[in-house]
């Protein structure tokens, strides 16, 4: 059939292999950097708020897990509200439709990243018995 696999390149390491501190403070420091990608692509007149969050905020739950990754949602939401959209209150409804839809999008994304992790843990364990 098919050889065993004999690269020994393991992957992306899960992310409960990172310390809690640095989980978090990594996903703070992505957030940060996806601000400033966002502010030197585009000035904030020009729309699309969450060009740089999104992919930012999926890598984030897939380098450092579920909780990092609804932290980085949650933050990059809040920023792009503040500095990317118009007022939230008043007659503009846009942009909490817009925040809802990019917070929805965003769990949905982190829970399949981290159903991916749980699916993947046991063959990564039997993988290094074998």
């Amino acid at each position: 059939m098919f050889p065993p696999h004999v690269s020994g390149h393991r992957g992306l390491a899960p992310p409960s292999a990172y310390p809690v501190a640095v989980r978090y403070l990594g996903t703070v420091g992505m957030v940060a950097l996806a601000l400033g990608l966002r502010a030197w692509i585009a000035p904030p007149e020009a729309g699309i708020p969450f060009l740089t969050f999104f992919p930012m905020t999926a890598l984030v739950a897939i380098l450092f897990g579920f909780g990092p990754g609804m932290l980085a949602a949650v933050l990059s939401s809040g920023l792009a509200g503040v500095l990317y959209l118009p007022p939230i209150l008043g007659k503009d409804s846009f942009a909490l439709w817009s925040n809802g839809v990019f917070l929805g999008n965003a769990v949905l994304v982190c829970w399949a990243v981290d159903a991916m992790h749980r699916y993947r843990a046991p063959f990564e364990t039997a993988l290094g018995e074998a």
